[in-house]
């Protein structure tokens, strides 16, 4: 991907308001998003 290109769709879990639900890219329509994830945030290591 290039920077500033337009993200692929897609359907996501997210933990948000003590309780866990699905979120899209099209929820937020005509908006700049920042996704970012840290892969070992709730491993055991």
């Amino acid at each position: 991907m290039i920077v500033g290109s337009n993200a692929p769709g897609f359907t996501a879990s997210a933990y948000t308001n003590m309780q866990v639900k699905s979120i899209s890219l099209r929820d937020y329509p005509e908006k700049w998003i920042i996704l970012f994830f840290y892969s070992g945030d709730f491993s055991f290591v």
